[in-house]
């Protein structure tokens, strides 16, 4: 289900929207901010990786697991 929907009540077209991503990872390096970017097929997207998230390491020395955090912020200027 989307809500995007809601952009057309208010008389805005999707691609009017903003959507701010940030995402918090060990490795803010490592992440393909224009992949990222890439999933999202509608509005100004911007996305910006910062320092956070969780590593941790696996039994037996493995890989470890990692958890990134993620917060999306989608608004649109109602011109005030």
């Amino acid at each position: 289900h989307s809500s995007v929907s809601v952009f057309r009540l208010l008389g805005k077209s999707v691609d009017e929207m903003h959507v701010a991503v940030t995402i918090g990872v060990p490795q803010p390096q490592a992440v393909d901010v224009a992949a990222v970017a890439g999933e999202l097929p509608h509005g100004v997207v911007t996305v910006t990786v910062v320092s956070g998230g969780l590593e941790v390491a696996a039994a037996g020395g493995a890989d470890a697991i990692v958890i990134a955090n993620a917060a999306v912020v989608v608004s649109f200027d109602d011109g005030t």
